[in-house]
């Protein structure tokens, strides 16, 4: 299951969260967002015992964007205990999102 966050959301989905959260920030305007979201969900699937998955539109909480200093769209966090354990961008194909989410 995805979450789409937002401010009144953020501090239950992530910061009080126990499990690693990833974050996949995206916007309107971001045709290779529409692209991998049908992706992202399939490792939603796939990886739910590992992960929890989120997505912020970039528009609409610029608050989360700035508090990661994120500059674009397709970004991903990976967050454990509060604290960015990994970063990565761009699409990705399922051997290079695998080889992220594993990295310490």
């Amino acid at each position: 299951m995805i979450t789409y966050l937002n401010s009144l959301n953020y501090n239950k989905e992530v910061t009080l969260n126990k499990k690693r959260v990833i974050l996949l920030f995206t916007a309107s305007w971001c045709l290779a967002c529409d692209e991998i979201l049908p992706k992202y969900e399939q490792w939603a699937k796939r990886y739910s015992n590992k992960l929890e998955f989120k997505i912020v539109d970039m528009h609409k909480n610029k608050r989360i964007v700035k508090k990661y200093d994120v500059a674009s769209s397709l970004t991903f966090l990976i967050i454990e205990n509060k604290t960015v354990i990994n970063r990565f961008a761009g699409m990705q194909t399922d051997e290079t999102f695998d080889y992220f989410i594993n990295r310490k």
